[in-house]
Formats: C-alpha cells, structure tokens, sequence
C-alpha cells in the first residue's frame, strides 16, 4: 500500500517537474487553450442545440400546428353540413331550402380547402403512417358520402321527406358519424404528434442547457486547475511573489548586500534562493577583499618603515666610511711625515 502512494506521489511529481520544465508562454498557451477549445465546444453544442429547437419549433408551428388546424377545421365544416342537411330536411320553404343549400356548400368549400392544405403539407413533410392510413379512410369516407348527401339534397328539393328521413336514418347518418369518427381521430393524431413535438423541443432545451451549464462548470473548474499549476509553477521558481523579487533583486543591485531574502524552507533551486545564495557570497567576496586590502596597506605600511630603517642606517655607514676615510688620510698623512722624519735623521 505504502509502495503504491509513493508511486502515486512520485507520477504526480514528474508531471508537476513537467509541467514546470515548460516556458511560461507555453504553459500560459496550455492554459487558455484547454479553456478556448471548452468555449469553442460550449458553442458548437449550444448552436446545434438551438438549430435542433429551430428545427423543433418551426415544425411545431409551420406543421404539427398547421396540421391539427386543418383537421379542426375538416370536422367542423363536416359538423356543419349534416346541421345544413338537417336544416334542408326540416325547410318549409324554398327560401329555406336555398339557405341551407347554400350554407351546405360553403362548408363543403371549406372542407375541400381544409383537406387541401392538409395535403400540401404531407407533400412537404412527410406524414407518418397513422397520418397516411386515417387520410385514406377519411377519403374514402368522403366519396361515399358526398354521393349520399347529393341524392338527400336532390330528394329533399323534390319534397320526398319521408324517403330523405330514412336515407338520414339508415344511410347517410351512420356514414357521417364513421366520417366524423375518422376526422376526429386525425384531430387525436394531430394533437399528439403537436405534443410528442412539443416533449421533444423541450428535452432537446434541457439537454442543451444542461451540456451548456455543465461544459461551462467544467470549464470553470479546468481553468482554475490550470490557473493553480502556473501560479504554483511560477511561486516555485521565483520562490515568493515577483514583486518581492523585484524588490530583493533592486536592494542587492544598489549594494545592500545584508538585506535578508526570505525562501521557503529546503527552497534551493528558485530565482529567490539564487539571489540569497548571490548576495551571501557577494558578501563573503566584498568581506576577503577588504581584508586583503588591510592586509596589502599593513604591508606596504611595513615595507615604507623598513625602507626608512635602511636610508637611516645607510646614511650612517656612509658617515662611518666618511669618517674611516678620514681616518686613513690622517694615518697616511702621519706614515707619511714619520717616513720623512726617518730619512732626515
């Protein structure tokens, strides 16, 4: 177990020699790099969310919406209709008759527009197999029944009530309600398509917005990771702040070598244990210069007595020798004299 920490504790620290062994432009590069590339991702996946909700929405409104109107709008002129028809039947004038003819056919118009545009947008987009099937019943439906109501129009203009309220019972009522059913179940369709959509747009919102928050967490937290392996790598070699270095760095260059840098304790390797290590041995330098100066002047201090000891004592041999030649005249003078003296006797 122990083994293993210490390899732990010894990969991290190769990382950390790495990391450090890097130039500060490089690590500066690293850092705002990773961040950059976290924004770039935040981007891509923010824009791709937002077209896919485009995408989402613009089918709700342009389709899904445009769809389920024209299937109301199918079941509610179909609605009017059979009350047209009922209208004709119940008429006791021809007035009436023509008013409910024309009521009829202005909701038939409308039904014929509603199905229209709900077939345009199937050519568009295209629909999905409920949609198909439903369509093709209502379609049928409409053939059958637009014939049934032509030949209850036609009786009922010709005044055959009692033919016109069987056909409306046996027929033509039963066939209206299946037309009705089948358009009401493309209303459900719709409707539930509109809402798949709708869930859909809103998970893609979520799904975005929670990449979004969590990208940027994540880019909050590697950017502060990054933030601390510099401002630790550079702590580490400069061995303090850069203003106290800057500082230590100017006193040392104005000659005060006694100023006392602080380093972290074991800190050998940093730019502020160099310095401390650089003024304590330019201190040392200055301290045996100046001794060997008070040396040099103690000697040449000596060497000028001496020389003043030697002119002394040679001015005084040259007196002596002066003295001794005197001597010697005054001997030769006297050997002299004496010889003479000697030959005159």
């Amino acid at each position: 177990m122990d083994a293993s920490r210490k390899d732990v504790a010894k990969a991290k620290s190769v990382r950390g020699h790495r990391f450090a062994g890097l130039s500060v432009a490089a690590r500066l590069a690293i850092g705002f790099g990773v961040l950059l590339v976290f924004i770039v991702l935040v981007g891509i996946v923010g824009v791709g969310g937002m077209h896919r909700l485009a995408g989402s929405v613009n089918d709700i409104v342009l389709y899904n919406n445009a769809k389920l109107a024209y299937a109301q709008a199918m079941n509610s002129a179909l609605g009017d209709q059979e009350k047209g028809l009922l209208y004709l039947v119940l008429a006791t004038s021809g007035k009436e008759r023509e008013g409910a003819q024309s009521k009829m056919k202005f909701q038939a118009s409308q039904y014929q527009d509603s199905i229209k545009g709900l077939q345009d947008l199937f050519a568009q987009a295209p629909p999905s197999a409920s949609e198909k099937d439903i369509v093709a019943k209502i379609l049928e439906h409409e053939k059958t029944v637009s014939s049934l109501i032509a030949k209850t129009v036609a009786l009922a203009n010709d005044r055959k009530a009692e033919t016109v309220l069987k056909m409306l019972r046996d027929s033509v009522g039963p066939a209206l309600r299946d037309w009705t059913v089948d358009i009401e179940e493309l209303v459900s369709i719709e409707q539930r398509l509109n809402d798949a959509a709708v869930t859909e747009a809103q998970k893609d919102y979520t799904w975005a917005r929670a990449f979004a928050i969590a990208s940027i967490a994540l880019a909050m937290l590697v950017g502060a990771v990054f933030a601390l392996l510099i401002a630790r790598s550079l702590r580490r070699e400069l061995g303090g702040e850069p203003a106290y270095a800057a500082e230590i760095a100017a006193k040392i260059a104005n000659g005060d070598l006694d100023v006392h840098v602080q380093t972290r304790p074991g800190d050998s390797g940093s730019l502020l244990a160099a310095m401390k290590e650089m003024s304590e041995k330019l201190a040392a330098i200055v301290t045996n210069v100046r001794l060997a100066s008070d040396s040099v002047g103690s000697a040449a201090k000596q060497i000028s007595t001496g020389n003043s000891d030697l002119s002394q004592r040679t001015q005084e041999q040259a007196s002596a020798l002066e003295e001794t030649a005197s001597s010697m005249e005054e001997m030769t003078s006297t050997v002299k004299q004496n010889a003479d003296n000697t030959r005159q006797a």
